[in-house]
């Protein structure tokens, strides 16, 4: 069995997170324990990669990094696709198309 990760003190956070998605109405075909776990993948490896104590706190940095990196491979195992398409003044931006049917367009952050 592997060592204890400093993000193991902090799961409470994770559930809390991921209860208070829930009852915004984000992440709605994923249970509880799914997105739990989805959010652990994503905040060990970002923890270890990417977090300084320096810049600020752990729970701030979580819920920075989780809205971005969950949302994208919810959307992504769903049958989203991201692509840069101009916008009305030629800008090019991201946009997501969904390829699946039956996406709830109400859980996008767009």
């Amino acid at each position: 069995m592997a060592g204890n990760h400093p993000l193991d003190e902090h799961i409470k956070l994770l559930y809390f997170l991921a209860k208070r998605y829930r009852v915004n109405g984000k992440f709605q075909r994923w249970d509880m324990d799914e997105l739990v776990g989805e959010f652990y993948v994503i905040a060990r490896s970002a923890y270890d990669k990417r977090f300084d104590s320096k810049k600020g706190s752990l729970s701030r940095f979580l819920t920075l990094i989780l809205t971005q990196d969950v949302y994208y491979r919810y959307r992504r195992s769903h049958g989203g696709v991201r692509r840069r398409v101009p916008d009305k003044d030629g800008i090019l931006r991201n946009k997501w198309f969904q390829l699946e049917k039956g996406f709830d367009v109400d859980e996008s952050y767009e």
